[in-house]
């Protein structure tokens, strides 16, 4: 099962990952001259926590949380200002009051939902519990512009500004866990599946405003850490995506070049 749930998780971001490393490629062909003429400062592995602060209202949403894995590829502008181009994957979870019936599912709708309260009402030998589960796979691609304030030798705070665009791809399980009981044998019978919703997906833009600092450890590594607000510009053509706003804690690993 474990695996099955990898796979899962794997195909649904399929896409989105495909499209992401699409643009990454081609910023990173186009990415400006003045840096390459510059200098290649440095590149950050980085994980981070991310929490939705604002919501998108309407949907009874409850709470939007995740972790997530990214690399940010940094070029040097001057002494104390780089550039970088970054990208990350990220899962977050979505708790939301009743979300099957928020969702807009046309089979819901239409057939499955009356069908299995008919089910469980004429023939109370079945029985169901169904667990609604629900993520937004995000991508991003963002230039952001970092300046550095060295207070010592080792530690290096740094502020950020940054924008771009994020792939997004919004998803919806249920599982259901079904038993029907034979009386004339005394037996229950179990099985559970996972019924799939249609995938919600699109493209929005965010702004992002940082704060954080580098520890260099040694001449050509540091680790980084910081926190980041992000804002979302929501096009009215893209009414799925649930964030107005996040908060995000990230922690890395720079390779200085």
């Amino acid at each position: 099962m474990p695996l099955l749930k990898m796979m899962k998780a794997v195909k649904s971001g399929g896409i989105l990952i495909g499209s992401g490393l699409l643009l990454v490629g081609g910023l990173i062909l186009c990415f400006p001259s003045s840096v390459q003429a510059q200098k290649l400062r440095a590149i950050e592995l980085h994980g981070h926590y991310a929490s939705g602060l604002h919501l998108r209202s309407g949907e009874q949403l409850q709470s939007i949380d995740g972790t997530g894995l990214g690399v940010d590829l940094q070029g040097k502008l001057s002494s104390w200002l780089t550039i970088a181009l970054g990208t990350a994957y990220s899962d977050l979870t979505i708790e939301q009051n009743d979300p099957v019936e928020q969702w807009n599912w046309p089979f819901w709708n239409r057939f499955y939902r009356n069908y299995t309260r008919s089910l469980v009402t004429q023939d109370t030998n079945y029985a169901v519990v169904m667990t609604p589960n629900q993520h937004i796979y995000m991508i991003p691609v963002v230039l952001t512009v970092k300046g550095y304030y060295p207070l010592k030798k080792r530690f290096i705070p740094f502020l950020g500004i940054g924008a771009g665009i994020v792939f997004y791809e919004r998803n919806l399980r249920l599982n259901e866990r079904w038993s029907k009981y034979f009386p004339e044998i005394d037996y229950t019978f179990e099985y559970q599946y996972d019924n799939h919703a249609h995938v919600k997906k699109g493209q929005v833009f965010r702004i992002d405003l940082s704060l954080g600092s580098e520890y260099r450890f040694a001449e050509h590594f540091a680790l980084s850490g910081g926190v980041i607000y992000q804002y979302y510009l929501v096009p009215e053509r893209e009414p799925d995506f649930p964030l107005k706003s996040l908060f995000k804690a990230r922690l890395g690993l720079v390779l200085y070049y």
